[in-house]
Order: C-alpha cells, then structure tokens, then sequence
C-alpha cells in the first residue's frame, strides 16, 4: 500500500497545492504582522517631510520684502500650520508606540527649540512688520 501512496498522481498534486497554500497563508500572515507593527510609522515620517517643507515655506515668505498685509497673513497661516503640525496625533501618536530613545529626544528637541526659540522670534517678526504696515513711513510722504 504505500507504494501506491508514492506513485499517486492525485496525492502529489495534493501535496503541491496544499503547500503553495500554506506558503500563500505564512505570506499573508507576515504581512499582516509588518503591517500592524508599522502602524502610523509612515504617517509620521510624511508628517515630519511635511513640516521640513512648512519651515522651508516659512522662510521663504519671510525672505520676500514685499512688505504687505497678505504676506504677514500668508506667514502667520504657514506658521500656525509648522506648530499644529508638529503637535498632532500623527507624530505624537506614533512616539507613544515607539520606544527608541533617540526618536524620543529628536522630537523633543525639536519640539524644544519651536517653543522656546523659532516661534517667539517669528511672533516678533510678525508684530514688527504689522506695525510698519499699521502706521505710515513719514519719509514716504514727500
């Protein structure tokens, strides 16, 4: 009898298929892990692009001298945008799940030099510029 077990067509077909799905199950489950092990990581590192690029933004509106209320408007908006984002759940959501010590410290200086240095000096910025636009030069007057 287990010649017969050795030399069925039906049973080695059998087999083959019963491993390729076992195979196609182990994928899905590994997948399935990755996934969930991943969870938010690549919303936070698209957060962290996105704020690069605000600060970029920032800079760039504040390199242009046109002095004019639109661009104090457009520079507030943008700044206000750098802090709700490095703020939200996106980032915060994901350091909560990582334990990594340097993520952790990155963020909080970041976070750090936003608070305590970057963002009071583009309040100061606005206020100066919203001043010179709220009262006229007296040497334009000619």
């Amino acid at each position: 009898m287990p010649k017969l077990f050795e030399k069925s067509l039906l049973l080695r077909v059998g087999l083959a298929m019963a491993s390729i799905i076992a195979l196609g199950f182990i994928g899905m489950v590994s997948s399935v892990f990755i996934a969930e092990t991943s969870e938010g990581q690549a919303a936070a590192i698209n957060q962290a692009g996105t704020l690069r690029m605000q600060s970029y933004r920032i800079a760039s509106e504040m390199a242009n001298h046109e002095v004019r209320q639109n661009g104090l408007e457009v520079t507030h908006d943008l700044v206000n945008g750098f802090s709700t984002r490095l703020y939200s759940p996106r980032l915060t959501g994901v350091l909560a799940k990582t334990s990594d010590q340097r993520v952790h410290s990155a963020y909080y200086q970041v976070k750090l030099q936003w608070r305590t240095e970057i963002n009071p000096l583009l309040d100061k910025y606005l206020s100066l510029f919203s001043e010179d636009i709220a009262s006229p030069d007296s040497d334009a007057k000619v």
